[in-house]
């Protein structure tokens, strides 16, 4: 014979209970081994086998002792695991020990020509000959609910002479027993095809990988797969978990370490064969880890802290990073002493020494990126630019704030360089309102400190009575010859500021943060929003209420930055609507 038969769940129920004997003291192995093969032999030749001298002979009874010990210990043999057969039969005897001492007592009769009443009578085949039939005639798994293929297994039985039993249920039942139940197929893989498998396994393990994707394997060792029949991520899955039960299986892979996340497991491959290069490509990486997808190498390079981005699918290990000790306990000096004191720090002002020239293979930003995933990155956090101790605590507007008080005299474009070099964004609307919250601006690009001006707030509101009803767009604030001086030269932009922080009767109010002086002067008391605000202001001047006009006109009064946008036409509306209510 080839191969020796799979073992139905009557022999394995002998070879159990051979199994105690001999653990209990009982008896002798090799007397009860010698004793165990001679039952077997028995049983199979009063079920019409025909076997040879290699069959359950002494030698097979020892190596299949050792998978029932297996069983019984939740371990595996060697590189082999006990079959599911062997599992569900042990895992029987330790639950429901009835059931098994059942079978147990039909296996014995079997043994001496005497069938069980609790064994179908028109049994005039063994277990082995239906599942040699489902494993070569349904390569790609026997539907088991499907009448179809029930038909078909017994036309091919009736080709090769052989005679099922009547009972379909109790086909079913061996063929599921023995099988992969994948989607309401049954897969039924040979020793044989199980040994190849495990062989391929244990060489990929050999070579230094440590995980295994399905994906990949099925693609890597597409002629292997196709001979052995295993066609899809879920057959392979099934059929390694049962026979390696030495490995840990997760969803999309398997890996003969601890059980880990991803991250780390595909993490740790990658180091494990990174070279003496200082960078490598995602393809050099991928060439030397065949078994993980290239997708996942190039996500966590992209999100594990041990990996910096050098150049497009370029990296650096940090474990590459060159830094002094002096060098590295000044940086995180200078990182406690400044995010204490300010609350945050920048990635682009951390002290590196001479660390620039070291790594001089690396762009400066790939080197404060790896300094910072190697000595700061466990206790602080980094987003954009900006490093904080608390993730929560990044507010890209505060930490302007905090700049902007540092600074007594600070330009619009200062700031918007400072944005995109220390914090990593350049929005200027943060930074108008990081500037007109902090500081006061005195033309259109500078701004300076609260020192450097001393407002009279009751004088100056007062000479603003003068040109308000109300409100008015703040260029309609035609002269500054009557406002006190306060330390500034008086202009347009200045109002802005004394109006939106200083003023204790008006508020400026605009659409926009801009730099062309549209906006409002409004008492304190009106709380409109801005469309309101310029509805009220078209309704009271004397103008033809189409769309054109009203933007043109807001535009050259002041109260817009351009004469065409949004809401031209509801704010027209609005304004006719105020003048109607006022008749």
């Amino acid at each position: 014979m080839k191969r020796q038969p799979i073992w139905d769940k009557y022999e394995v129920a002998l070879l159990i209970n051979s199994y105690i004997q001999i653990k209990n003291g009982t008896e002798e192995k090799t007397h009860e081994l010698k004793k165990l093969s001679e039952k077997l032999r028995r049983k199979a030749e009063n079920e019409g086998l025909i076997i040879d001298e290699t069959f359950r002979n002494l030698n097979g009874m020892q190596w299949q002792l050792g998978f029932v010990d297996c069983a019984f210990n939740n371990k595996s043999f060697g590189t082999h695991s006990p079959s599911k057969m062997f599992r569900k039969m042990v895992d029987m005897y330790q639950n429901e020990k009835g059931s098994f001492d059942e079978i147990l007592r039909a296996a014995e009769e079997m043994v001496i020509g005497k069938i069980s009443e609790n064994i179908d009578q028109n049994h005039a085949v063994v277990d082995e000959q239906i599942l040699q039939l489902v494993a070569h005639k349904f390569i790609y798994g026997f539907r088991i609910n499907s009448v179809i293929d029930m038909m078909k297994l017994r036309d091919y039985a009736n080709d090769e002479g052989i005679k099922l039993n009547e009972n379909d249920e109790y086909i079913r039942r061996v063929i599921q027993e023995n099988g992969l139940l994948i989607n309401g197929k049954v897969f039924i893989k040979s020793e044989d095809s199980q040994s190849e498998l495990c062989a391929l396994i244990d060489e990929i393990f050999a070579d230094g990988n440590t995980i295994i994707y399905y994906e990949s394997l099925l693609e890597n060792q597409s002629s292997l797969m196709d001979n052995i029949h295993i066609i899809s991520e879920q057959v392979l899955r099934e059929t390694l978990s049962e026979v390696k039960s030495d490995c840990v299986f997760s969803k999309n892979y398997f890996s003969n370490q601890k059980k880990t996340t991803e991250e780390i497991a595909v993490s740790r491959e990658i180091l494990r064969v990174w070279d003496d290069k200082i960078t490598k490509s995602v393809e050099e990486i991928s060439e030397q880890l065949l078994y993980i997808p290239v997708d996942k190498i190039k996500f966590y390079l992209a999100e594990n802290i041990n990996f910096v981005w050098v150049s497009e699918g370029v990296y650096t290990s940090i474990n590459k990073l060159i830094m002094s000790e002096f060098e590295v306990e000044e940086l995180l000096n200078f990182a406690e002493e400044q995010i204490e004191r300010r609350g945050f720090t920048s990635l682009n002002v951390l002290p590196l020494g001479d660390a620039l020239e070291e790594n001089y293979e690396l762009p400066e930003l790939a080197v404060r990126m790896a300094a910072y995933n190697k000595y700061l990155s466990r206790e602080y956090y980094l987003k954009g630019k900006i490093i904080t101790k608390d993730k929560d605590e990044f507010d890209a507007v505060s930490i302007m704030k905090q700049i902007c008080m540092e600074k007594e005299e600070y330009t619009l474009e200062e700031a918007m360089d400072d944005m995109g070099n220390l914090i990593g964004i350049s929005d200027r609307r943060i930074a108008y309102l990081a500037l007109y919250d902090v500081m006061v601006r005195v033309d259109e690009q500078k701004f300076v400190s609260d020192k450097c001006v001393d407002f009279d707030v009751e004088a100056i509101d007062k000479v603003i009575d003068s040109f308000v009803d109300g409100f008015a767009a703040i260029k309609e604030i035609t002269t500054f010859a009557l406002f006190p001086i306060c330390g500034q030269s008086w202009t347009h932009y200045l109002l802005e500021s004394y109006c939106y922080r200083y003023s204790k009767k008006y508020r400026y109010r605009m659409n926009l943060y801009n730099g062309r002086n549209a906006g409002a002067v409004v008492e304190s008391n009106i709380d409109w929003d801005y469309n309101e605000l310029l509805a009220q202001a078209v309704a009271r001047a004397k103008i033809e209420l189409k769309p054109d006009t009203v933007g043109k006109y807001l535009y050259e009064t002041g109260y817009m930055a351009r004469s065409k946008f949004n809401m031209l036409s509801d704010i027209a509306k609005r304004a006719q609507q105020i003048r109607e209510e006022s008749v």
